[in-house]
């Protein structure tokens, strides 16, 4: 009973306009500290979530001060048609948008992940749905007033689908977006793209993988950044320090010009992921997943990067 009674469900119901919201609350902090705020509501229909439940979901929050943050995520529209948002915080109010409206023709999108600098520089990055009804990645970028979409990857892999899964920026100079695009026979290709101010040069991460996903970035500066992701189906050999045969994780590190891959994890031990990715300076990162062994169950594990 004392277990249970640590953690509460807070169900709010107010109208039909309004999403299902839950969230766990600890029962020993009171009073509550956190001040709970639906937004996307004007975006979100109604009568879907009458009937099917909230469809909306936030995947990515970043801050910069007190007074300013972008919040990210998907909604479902009155055709019932996925759409992504943006809400932008300004120490009082939410102020919701949608994003990749030109470019998301198939009505499918979403916004995975968002990093702000200042009040006046975020970038945004996720997937939509061409006219061809391929899913496809892109970035948006924010000024201070207003958003510009834009397709990223488009020449990595087949271009017939794709998405930006991690955004990590540090100035309105430099920003990396990661993802995968479509690759043959059904797998991917993982990809970096760098924005330097004005334009975004996408390259390849490890091509030599028979299907690799790049998950996670995090950048410390214009000339260190960390990118994670997995690899998997073919003999692989990354910079002489390991190989994989059957699937695995890498990350590849930035120093301002070209990137360097690295085999880390557990490897060859049956699935291999990583969930979490963090870097304080160029001598000091953190990456965290979990690996599946022979017995079908899954054990955490991180690993620590000194700078050499």
């Amino acid at each position: 009973m004392l277990r249970f009674l640590r953690f509460a469900v807070s169900i709010l119901l107010v109208s039909s306009s309004t999403i299902v919201f839950e969230s766990a609350i600890l029962a020993s902090a009171s009073p509550l500290t956190w001040s709970d705020k639906e937004i996307a509501s004007t975006l979100n229909f109604p009568e879907f979530i009458q009937f099917y439940g909230s469809a909306t979901r936030v995947n990515s929050v970043s801050c910069t001060s007190s007074n300013f943050c972008v919040a990210g995520g998907s909604y479902k529209d009155k055709n019932e048609n996925q759409q992504g948002f943006l809400s932008v915080y300004n120490g009082s109010r939410w102020s919701d948008i949608k994003v990749a409206v030109a470019l998301n023709l198939s009505n499918y999108a979403q916004v995975n992940s968002v990093s702000c600098t200042s009040s006046n520089f975020c970038v945004a990055g996720g997937s939509y749905t061409d006219n061809d009804g391929h899913q496809q990645a892109f970035v948006t970028v924010y000024n201070g007033s207003k958003w510009s979409d834009i397709e990223v990857a488009a020449t990595i892999g087949l271009g017939t689908g794709g998405k930006v899964n991690s955004v990590s920026c540090t100035s309105s100079n430099l920003c990396v977006a990661v993802g995968h695009s479509d690759a043959e026979y059904g797998n991917y290709q993982g990809f970096v793209s760098v924005y330097d101010g004005s334009t975004w040069l996408d390259s390849p991460l490890e091509p030599s993988a028979f299907n690799s996903d790049v998950s996670l970035v995090s950048c410390t500066s214009s000339s260190f950044c960390v990118a994670g992701g997995s690899i998997s189906g073919a003999e692989v050999t990354i910079n002489n320090n390991g190989s994989v045969s059957s699937s695995g994780t890498f990350v590849s590190i930035y120093n301002g010009a070209t990137w360097s891959d690295s085999l880390v994890g557990p490897n060859n031990l049956g699935s291999v992921f990583f969930n979490a990715l963090s870097c304080t300076s160029s001598s000091f990162c953190v990456v965290g997943g979990e690996y599946g062994n022979s017995v079908f169950s899954f054990t955490p594990f991180v690993s620590v990067y000194n700078g050499t």
